[in-house]
């Protein structure tokens, strides 16, 4: 009895034992942790997991390898040897999770996890894993962004975390000034802000940044769009040049909407594909518009210092594909607008009698400081706007003159506008009968003007010299101008009568005598 006892022991024993040895064959497999690095973008972008195969990691590769819980159409079981062949030798392709993924988009099964500012790893069995940055959130701090080309991942024996690559560009517009008046840190005159005369033709330069970026290659095609927008006294005259980095970009290749003479308001350059431009894009490069324009008559005119926000500021944004996993050109978004400022200057006047009465018939012509060719102005009314006979943008019924004439009818007063930083003088060249010739104004305008802090405006200190000027004539005769031959002739007769009545002093008191 007792060795059956022992013997029924030692079998229920050897039970336990080999019960235990199988424990593990029942246990749950071991998992990896999987993740997306979200520290950037934590709450803008969600990234979804698809379990495409799974396995049993066995010297670096994947034996029994079955079809995962989200492969396409739910297709279950062992995966066969050709596919598999097919999988590791297409894997190592940059391609190879785009490609595969645009061939089963429409098919594949429900996402394994979701990751993102919340849930950031997932517990892996071993296996391929397909991963899809599926939604972006515009934010304050980031109203613009791409998102990242599909990324494939093989869980082995270890966690595997996953960085995003996103191709984002920037824009920078940038208006040309003189360099001898540019604002500081001003590059062969061109920054954030300049100043300039009406009817002058300056230059604007659009700059989109493209970051180095391999995969490039993700997107069928990459298109980019800048959004320029001029204010009212801004008139667009033609395109200069388009390059992407040193290369001539021909006008075949893109598609502008703004037209010559065209006076403020939003235009767009379009170009349909950066990639087809003849220059590898994926070191980074960047592509460069410049157009001709000039401040016309609606420009706002500056007079005082301080801070400018309206002041014919002119701007663009770069709208871009943005998801290079879309068929055609893509989803697209769009960067935030940047802003230059463009200003002018003028010149206030007001004639009058010693009394503050107007004075009528009064001729001032102005000159540019040293110089004595005339500055040619157009007359609109009382405004007198510095004249370029190659515009043709100025207002109807107005008139060039060379000389302003003062009116009784409020012609008196007369405003010269759309001046440039610079010296100046002001003549009456034409002088009232019975008043006396007004001395020469010398003018002088200076400015410092930048970009100010918030990018959305811009600082302007103006320092100025007879800028408003209360021109008082005076009555009485009015004489030669000093140092010419007529002073001579007074000053002979003058010295003629002094002897003569001399002579004649002396001679009546001889007679005396």
């Amino acid at each position: 009895m007792k060795k059956t006892i022992k013997k029924l022991a030692a079998l229920l024993l050897a039970g336990a034992l080999a019960a235990t040895a199988a424990l593990p064959a029942f246990a749950d497999p071991t998992t990896y942790a999987l993740s997306v690095n979200v520290a950037k973008d934590a709450t803008t972008h969600t990234y979804k997991v698809y379990q495409i195969y799974t396995g049993t990691p066995d010297n670096g590769k994947l034996t029994d390898v079955q079809y995962g819980s989200s492969y396409p159409g739910g297709k279950t079981g062992a995966v066969p040897k050709t596919e598999i062949d097919a999988i590791f030798a297409d894997a190592n392709k940059p391609d190879f999770a785009r490609s595969w993924a645009k061939a089963n988009a429409n098919s594949i099964g429900t996402e394994v996890a979701t990751l993102n500012g919340t849930t950031t790893a997932y517990n892996a069995v071993p296996g391929w894993y397909l991963i899809l940055d599926t939604n972006y959130v515009p934010t304050t701090d980031n109203p613009d962004d791409a998102y990242s080309a599909y990324m494939m991942v093989q869980v082995l024996d270890k966690d595997e975390s996953l960085t995003p690559k996103r191709t984002k560009p920037s824009v920078d517009k940038q208006v040309q000034d003189e360099t001898a008046d540019a604002e500081a840190g001003a590059t062969d005159g061109w920054g954030e802000s300049a100043d300039h005369e009406i009817g002058k033709t300056f230059q604007f330069k659009l700059i989109a940044t493209l970051p180095a970026d391999v995969d490039y290659s993700a997107y069928d095609t990459y298109p980019i769009t800048f959004n320029d927008s001029m204010s009212d006294g801004v008139t667009f005259e033609s395109i200069d040049s388009v390059k992407i980095g040193t290369t001539d970009v021909a006008a075949s290749k893109y598609t502008c909407t703004a037209i010559a003479g065209q006076a403020g308001g939003a235009w767009t350059l379009s170009i349909a594909d950066a990639k087809a431009l003849g220059v590898d894009i994926t070191s980074g490069t960047t592509i460069t518009v410049i157009y001709n324009a000039h401040l016309n008559t609606s420009a706002i005119v500056s007079d005082e210092s301080g801070n400018a926000v309206e002041v014919n500021n002119n701007k663009v944004s770069l709208t871009y594909n943005n998801n290079p996993d879309a068929t055609g050109s893509g989803n697209t978004a769009t960067t935030p607008e940047d802003y230059v400022w463009v200003f002018t200057y003028h010149v206030y006047n007001n004639k009058v009698d010693k009394n503050d009465k107007p004075v009528e018939g009064a001729g001032f012509t102005l000159y540019p400081d040293g110089s004595e060719t005339a500055i040619p102005l157009y007359k609109v009314g009382t405004k007198y706007y510095k004249y370029d006979a190659d515009k043709t943008d100025y207002p109807a019924g107005g008139s060039v003159v060379s000389e302003i004439v003062t009116t009784a009818d409020g012609g008196n007063v007369f405003d010269i506008v759309g001046l440039d930083v610079g010296k100046y003088t002001l003549k009456e060249t034409t002088v009232p009968e019975g008043y006396v010739q007004c001395d020469d104004i010398d003018i002088e305008i200076s400015a410092v003007h930048t970009e100010a802090n918030n990018k959305t405006s811009a600082d302007l200190t103006l320092t100025t010299k007879n800028v408003n000027n209360k021109i008082v004539n005076l009555t009485g005769t009015t004489l030669p101008s000093t140092g010419g031959m007529g002073t001579t002739i007074f000053y002979v007769i003058g010295g003629i009568l002094v002897l003569a009545a001399a002579i004649i002093l002396i001679s009546r008191r001889r007679v005396q005598q």
